[in-house]
């Protein structure tokens, strides 16, 4: 019985392989490329729209402004009163 399962076995093996190397596998992307220089002018195009894109835009923007140094709640007031700025323009914050 075990000889009889092992030949059957190597039968099926056998087959296996020999379907393997008769047909090779489908593969419905096989007409498709994946290089970017495979259609006639892309690359020109391609250029074309990053000189575009670059006079549309203009010079480039500034950086945002940085924002005045916080007050602390124990420094004197910016107002000039001589206060803390706790008790004076930061009373109720």
């Amino acid at each position: 019985a075990q000889e009889e399962a092992q030949r059957q076995q190597q039968e099926l093996q056998q087959r296996m392989q020999q379907m393997r190397q008769a047909a090779p596998a489908y593969n419905p992307y096989a007409g498709y490329s994946t290089t970017r220089e495979t259609y006639e002018g892309e690359n020109a195009q391609r250029e074309a729209m990053k000189n575009a894109g670059r006079a549309a835009a203009g010079p480039k923007p500034n950086q945002p402004a940085k924002a005045a140094p916080k007050v602390g709640r124990n420094d004197p007031c910016p107002c000039g009163s001589g206060k803390k700025y706790k008790n004076c323009c930061g009373k109720g914050k």
